[in-house]
């Protein structure tokens, strides 16, 4: 039996890493895949075909999520930050790096042409991005960082 200090001790196995990065790119897939076709359109569709660009966009979402985890652990001083409690101050910085890390990756696809909105998609005024994308980090960061929390407590 673990004792209290066993099962909150960090550890990064790679069984748990391979883990969350496989929920948080099943995540990404789905919030992709669901707002791909009314919102977006992407360079490399036609070319290699609806699922392909999907994996593609949500292999970038795991390397911004890995990203976002690498820039929160030096924020808060501390690589098992998930781990600590979830104050609203925390959550707040979370939400602040999701949305800056998404507003600047769309600002750079967009400028890039790796993507276009339809006209349908909801921008946020004055900066021509959309709202999708930076919802999708907003809400998806802290679901991938407190299954990560939880599997490190579990593993």
């Amino acid at each position: 039996m673990k004792t209290e200090e066993q099962t909150t001790a960090p550890h990064f196995s790679s069984r748990i890493v391979v883990r969350s990065a496989i929920l948080t790119f099943l995540l990404h897939f789905a919030w992709e895949s669901l707002q791909c076709i009314p919102f977006f359109v992407h360079e490399t569709q036609p070319r290699h075909g609806f699922f392909f660009t999907m994996a593609r966009a949500a292999a970038g979402d795991v390397f911004l999520t890995a990203l976002g985890y690498v820039i929160l652990a030096l924020s808060f001083r501390q690589i098992d930050w998930p781990s600590a409690r979830w104050r609203p101050l925390r959550l707040l910085v979370v939400e602040c790096v999701a949305i800056t890390l998404a507003i600047v990756t769309e600002i750079v696809a967009l400028r890039h042409g790796r993507w276009s909105y339809t006209s349908g998609n909801p921008l946020i005024p004055g900066l021509g991005v959309s709202w999708l994308p930076v919802l999708q980090l907003m809400i998806l960061f802290p679901i991938s960082f407190a299954t990560l929390r939880h599997r490190r407590r579990l593993g």
